[in-house]
């Protein structure tokens, strides 16, 4: 039953509407069922060919891609009933009806949107569509009857397969396909159809079909560059109509592409409007944009395009011819470079500049022409490197164009242009300028601020004078906006600081993006990290890939030059061949003029006797001995050639012509008047379109940007407590106070903690620690974390290894350049180590160069003797050691010898015995001695100190300081019963305080400084001498006579009972005697007072000196630093 329907389904999709009268009504009752089963029509038809087909043959191996109508099918199913044994089932139920099949122009076109596929290959499916289209001919009927005529359609049924599927046509015309066999076969088709007409360019002419096509159909219109602009629309539909078909959108983005100068280094279209920024703006319109032909285009790429010297072919459709290059006059492959992805592959050629392009290819063709092959070296002379059309410095990776040789990295240039691959840092030009602030007389003293380059008025006046960074340029094809982004949002992260503002204040004459800085930023700084953090130094990467004919291939600089001329004299000699051929047609005509010229009455007479052209011409052949040609032509003459003024043109016409006709065969017959035209072109598009290069080039090295370089070199105080707490303070935390005053906290101290050491440092130096067991331990500045004055910083543990029952006695800073080895023994540093026990060394700076995370040892000890402090000397400079009891010794550093890190080294001064009450006694016995003049100035002292202790610091604006806490007396009253329970607590303390005296009564050493040669000839410096109860003076370095190193030295300072020198240090060191540094006073119980040098009194080696802090009883001066004077104080 369900094949009788299925026979039914198929005659009603075959047949027409139209039925006999007499089986209208036996066909009334089936017409329900065929209308209930039209919608599975398709499904049954397939099904039921894969079903037959496992019973009677192989067709459904063979399934493939030629077109079979659903008539087709409906036939080859109704043949396989009548074939299978079981058709009698079928046809025995219908045997009283007749049913006649007709095929109509209707039912045919109705089927062309149902097919099922079936595959040949090769040439036999020519012949299988041939046959499928016999078999649905419009006029063929074929017409079938199933009841009276069984045999007869059993024949004409096998006739119809055996024409349409014959066995040999099964068995031998149609293939077993593997399925991973023929996805490999379409894949690669799809591969190559991409990769030659979309995404790699042709190495002969530069361009990439979309581009090609645009310049074709602009030249086309004729878009020429001295002609008015046409809307872009114009242009796009062109290209789609008649060359590409494809979005509109795609090629109108290529079209942008060409005449925005950011992105090309030759323009090769001129845009009006809105063609996008630098910013990812997008382009407007093309319904409101304008666009024509740049002369460069014209004069490079398409001048020659008509005279048959490259090939045409068909477009998409056959119905136009485009070419499949353009006849170019320079290697644009070069001048604008490509990029591109394809299937498989990429390219990504760098842009160069033009002249350069030029000048190498004209030194390639000048050894071509005398067969000496030029090396790529010589080329690189005259074309160094890429030229991107936004500027910028390119840094080769250390493979200059002078090695032989590409490096581990991509090779560099050197790579790019042997290889075809390689890689460069390209980076934008940015600088620093000066920011210059005016004061305008005319507006009552405002000021203003000028941060573009403005010529000074008469009213304004200069005040001060900043540093911005200014950027003029990006790397290529970066994004103008999101660099801008970018850097905000590095400064909104606090990842780069000492930036104020940033501002893109560029127009169309260029780029400018300015880095406002703050007074306190770095510019060196903040400009290294936005090369390391930006995209203002990038990356490039090239892959030179473009197409050799239909073959993609990988070209260096030397493959490119060799196809480039093997084209461009091949455009030559074709481009001579039409001019020949030309001029020979032209030469033809004006020889036929001339001969006419010479007797023109008898032509006349001749033309005017002839009934018609056709006599006249075979006159003229007879009797002037013309050929058709130049009958035809001299009879289509005008009567103007007959003058003598347009005969002398003629005769001036033919000695042109035979001068271009020697010209032309000449360069057909040698290749090197070929070579000197393919020069002499060169040149000529390079004087008229040449232009300056825009880019950089460092081929010495890639620079590279180290963590030192992002930091700014500020200013920073080391605080260390002595359960070895540390941080970096800002000096400008400590607001300037008064000398005398109580002062501030500068840290936050917990049980028993106090501080131990204070040292001014710059952020980039390197800071040496040095143990009680002589162990030396290094730490960067700036890895030591910045903190406030209420953080108690980080612990010393976490930079450094130290043993344990290991404590740090003395800390020292010095730049990383001290560290060098000097060629010159003059210009040698060493580090002077002095201990408690006046025991002195000195060793060469080198020998600390390296140091690991565990140390290194920097001097023997004595036991129970610890290293006090470290220092840099020269040879020349001259020492200045202090001990607790208030001598000082000066003696010269080339006393001591240069000993190695092992070494326990020499007496540098002979310290005394501190008895009871010595300080006072020694005092008052001195002063029996000494003149009525340093009486009266130690009474003057005197009277000094006691005024300084009753100063009030009430007039100090407390809130000013910026969160830093006041001491108050209540406070450090607290702060003194916390640092009493030290004693009690039973832990070591991480940083150790050197006694002021050894159990013996012996003094210690309490401090040295290093006074330079050059100083000792001056009126200063000065030394500061300060003890531990805040008093303090400045003594001139020069009433210090030297001694002989280990003596006991002479008196520098005398102290009230119970006082002792703590440390003393080296100011005043400027060529002019001035006192501009700062000094940081600070306690062991945190507090902290700042105040100028400039403040402190100067006096004599006797007096006591004045106050310079207010300390509770149990507080003590442990140690202070000093400021340069080039920190800003406020």
């Amino acid at each position: 039953m369900t094949q009788c329907v299925l026979n039914k389904v198929l005659r009603s999709n075959n047949n027409n509407s139209k039925r006999p009268a007499s089986s209208s009504s036996s066909l009334s009752s089936s017409s329900s069922t065929l209308r209930s089963d039209r919608s599975i029509t398709n499904k049954m038809i397939r099904q039921r060919v894969l079903s037959l087909s496992r019973r009677y043959g192989r067709f459904e191996r063979q399934i493939g891609s030629s077109l079979l109508n659903k008539n087709t099918a409906s036939f080859l199913i109704s043949n396989a009933f009548s074939m299978s044994s079981s058709s009698s089932c079928c046809c025995s139920s219908s045997s009283s009806s007749t049913t006649t099949t007709t095929t109509t122009n209707k039912s045919k076109s109705k089927s062309k949107n149902e097919n099922v596929l079936l595959r040949c290959n090769g040439s036999d499916r020519a012949r299988q569509r041939y046959l499928l289209r016999n078999s649905s001919d419009r006029s063929r009927r074929t017409v079938v009857t199933s009841s009276s005529s069984t045999n007869a359609n059993d024949n004409a049924d096998g006739s119809m397969t055996n024409a349409l599927l014959g066995s040999n046509f099964l068995e031998q015309n149609i293939e077993d396909l593997e399925l991973h066999v023929e996805a490999r076969k379409s894949y690669l088709s799809y591969a190559m159809s991409v990769i030659v007409g979309r995404a790699l360019p042709d190495v002969r002419d530069g361009l990439k079909p979309v581009h090609r096509r645009i310049l074709f159909a602009m030249h086309e219109l004729g878009l020429d560059h001295n002609k008015p602009f046409k809307k872009c629309a114009r242009v796009v539909g062109e290209v789609l109509g008649k060359f590409h078909p494809h979005g509109d959108q795609s090629v109108y983005d290529a079209l942008v592409r060409m005449a925005q100068d950011f992105s090309m280094s030759a323009t090769l279209v001129n845009g009006h409007g809105n063609f996008g920024s630098m910013d990812n703006d997008p382009a407007a319109a093309m319904r409101y944009t304008e666009c024509k032909l740049k002369q460069l285009s014209q004069d490079m790429l398409l001048k020659d395009v008509e005279m048959r010297c490259v090939q045409f072919s068909d477009n998409f459709d056959g119905s136009q011819q485009e070419p499949t290059v353009l006849p170019a006059k320079l290697p644009n492959v070069l001048i604008n470079g490509s990029s591109g992805i394809a299937v498989g592959m990429a390219t990504s050629i760098p842009p160069h500049n033009l002249s350069e392009v030029a000048d190498a290819l004209v030194l390639y063709a000048r050894g071509e022409q005398i067969n000496e092959r030029v090396k790529l070296r010589d080329l690189l002379k005259v074309m160094p490197g890429p030229d991107f059309p936004t500027g910028g410095i390119i840094y080769d990776d250390g493979a200059a164009a002078t090695t032989t040789t590409s490096n581990s990295k991509g090779g560099g240039l050197y790579g790019i242009y042997k290889d075809g691959r390689g890689s460069v840092v390209l980076r934008g030009n940015a600088a620093i300028v000066p920011r210059k602030f005016f004061v305008n007389k005319s507006k009552g003293g405002s000021t203003t601020n000028n941060n573009k380059k403005k010529k000074d008025s008469n009213n304004n006046i200069p005040i001060n004078e900043d540093k911005d960074i200014v950027i003029s340029s990006i790397p290529y094809m970066q994004n103008k906006a999101t660099l801008v982004e970018q850097i905000a949002e590095l400064v909104n992260s606090r990842q780069i600081e000492g930036v104020a503002d940033v501002r893109d204040e560029s127009d169309r004459d260029g780029v400018r993006v300015v880095v406002e800085m703050k007074k306190t930023g770095d510019a060196e700084a903040v400009l290294n990290s936005l090369y390391k953090r930006t995209r203002l130094q990038v990356r490039v990467s090239c892959n030179v890939t473009a197409l050799v004919g239909l073959t993609p291939k990988q070209l260096g600089l030397m493959d490119i030059m060799e196809e480039f001329l093997k084209f461009r004299i091949e455009v030559i000699q074709k481009r001579a061949a039409f001019s020949l051929e030309k001029d020979r047609s032209r030469m033809h005509i004006v020889e036929a003029f001339l001969t006419v010229l010479e007797d023109t009455d008898a032509v006349i007479n001749m033309i005017r006797k002839s009934k018609d052209s056709s006599e006249a011409r075979e006159n003229l052949r007879e009797m002037k001995g013309l050929t058709t040609v130049q009958s035809e032509a001299v009879l289509q003459m005008p009567l103007r050639r007959l003058t003598s003024l347009e005969s002398e043109k003629l005769i001036e016409e033919r000695d042109q012509l035979l001068i271009s006709i020697k010209v032309n065969q000449n360069l057909l017959d040698s290749k090197s008047a070929v070579i000197d035209v393919v020069c002499d072109e060169a040149l000529e598009v390079k004087t008229k379109h040449g232009y300056e290069r825009r880019t950089t080039l460092e081929t010495d090295s890639t620079p590279k940007i180290e963590v030192e370089q992002e930091i700014p070199n500020n200013d920073s105080l080391i605080i260390m407590s002595s359960r070895g707490y540390i941080k970096r303070t800002r000096p400008e935390t400590f607001k300037a106070q008064g000398r005398g005053t109580r002062g501030r906290l500068m840290t936050k101290l917990k049980g028993s903690d106090s501080i131990a050491k204070v040292m001014h440092a710059k952020d980039l130096d390197r800071v040496f620690f040095f143990t009680d067991k002589g162990k030396v331990l290094n730490v960067r500045a700036y890895d030591i974390p910045e903190a406030s004055t209420v953080s108690q910083g980080a612990p010393f543990t976490k930079f450094v290894d130290i043993d344990k029952g290991e404590s740090i006695t003395s800390i020292l800073s010095l730049e990383p350049s001290a560290l060098l080895v000097q060629e010159d023994d003059k210009d040698e540093t060493f580090l002077v180590m002095i201990t408690a026990n006046g025991i002195i060394k000195k060793v060469s700076t080198s020998e600390f160069a390296n140091i690991k995370r565990n140390g290194k040892r920097a001097i023997a000890l004595d036991d129970g003797d610890k290293l006090k402090q470290v220092l840099l000397a020269k040879n020349g400079d001259s020492v200045l050691l202090g001990a607790t009891d208030g001598t000082l010794i000066l003696f010269d550093v080339d006393s001591l010898r240069k000993l190695g890190r092992m070494s326990r080294g020499v007496v540098g001064m002979k310290l005394r015995e501190i008895k009871s009450g010595a300080s006072s006694s020694s005092s008052s016995s001195s002063s029996g001695s000494k003149s009525e003049e340093d009486v009266e100035e130690e009474d003057e002292d005197d009277d000094f100190m006691i005024q300084a202790e009753d100063d009030d610091d009430d007039d100090f604006d407390d809130d000013a300081a910026g969160g830093v806490e006041i001491v108050g007396e209540d406070e450090a009253k607290t702060l003194a019963t916390t640092a009493g329970s030290f004693a009690v607590a039973n832990e070591e303390p991480l940083v150790a305080f050197v006694e002021r005296h050894s159990e013996d009564g012996m003094a210690k050493v309490a401090g040295m400084a290093i006074i330079q040669k050059s100083d000792t000839e001056r009126v200063g410096p000065w030394v500061v001498l300060v003890s531990e109860k805040g008093r303090g003076k400045r003594v001139k370095v020069s009433e210090f006579k030297k001694q002989m190193r280990g003596g006991a030295g002479i008196r520098g300072i005398n102290f009230n009972e119970g006082d002792s020198l703590a440390a003393l240090a080296l100011i005043g060191k400027t060529a002019d005697d001035s006192i501009d540094e700062g000094m940081i006073v600070g306690s062991q119980l945190g507090v902290a007072n700042r105040f100028q040098c400039a403040s402190i009194p100067e006096m004599g080696r006797y007096a006591k000196g004045g106050l310079l802090m207010k300390l509770n009883k149990e507080d003590a001066i442990n140690s202070f630093a000093v400021i340069p004077g080039t920190t800003v104080l406020k």
